[in-house]
């Protein structure tokens, strides 16, 4: 499981519940700028450098 990128993920899933305190609306809004940031540079999923840009744009 190491070398599929799972344990990666978890890094990024523990990011977005902390970054989001554990509310879902939160993570939701946090997940959807993430994805638009995601598909104006023309990839089709999150790295953590767009996860954090979301995050600085939400704060």
């Amino acid at each position: 499981m190491r070398f599929s990128g799972f344990f990666h993920s978890l890094s990024g899933l523990e990011r977005l519940r902390q970054a989001s305190r554990g509310i879902p609306r939160h993570a939701g809004n946090l997940l959807k700028r993430s994805l638009q940031i995601a598909a104006d540079k023309g990839i089709n999923h999150i790295p953590d450098d767009v996860l954090e840009q979301a995050m600085k744009e939400l704060r």
